[in-house]
């Protein structure tokens, strides 16, 4: 499977595997199911049923990480990385805004500043305090499908 990556990158690490799951498993109706286990990367798979609908992954990132935004004009640091990876197949725009609203309850309930960023549409929005800033191309494209 081939997919495309969303990043909800975390300056402070914030969620274990629990409180994960049930964000997941809460926000889009799925179960979902440990497959593995690697020194500070959790891998999870979300299930409709029997139908695969993405994989998540839950980064520890200990020592921290910079990424280099365009939004917010210089690197963010983060410590926790959570990752939805869509299937290429299944990531269409519909779905795609569902992991963007989800994302965006997430960075609400986090109260701290996060990024997020995608293989295919680099930053798409950060947020610090209550304000969230957008990747302008992509707000345009996606507006209609996001319930923020």
């Amino acid at each position: 499977m081939s997919s495309i990556d969303y990043d909800y990158l975390l300056a402070n690490a914030y969620y274990n595997e629990a409180s994960l799951i049930e964000a997941v498993e809460g926000y889009f109706s799925c179960k979902v199911r440990v497959v593995e286990r690697v020194d500070s990367t959790v891998y999870m798979e979300a299930y409709s049923g029997d139908e695969f609908l993405f994989g998540v992954y839950l980064i520890r990132c200990a020592a921290g990480y910079a990424w280099e935004s365009n939004i917010t004009g210089g690197e963010f640091r983060y410590k926790q990385k959570v990752i939805i990876a869509l299937d290429k197949e299944n990531a269409g725009m519909d779905m795609v805004a569902k992991v963007i609203g989800f994302f965006i309850g997430l960075s609400r309930k986090d109260r701290q500043e996060v990024l997020v960023k995608s293989d295919v549409h680099d930053d798409i929005f950060h947020v610090k305090g209550e304000e969230i800033t957008w990747n302008k191309g992509f707000y345009g494209q996606y507006k209609n499908l996001l319930q923020v």
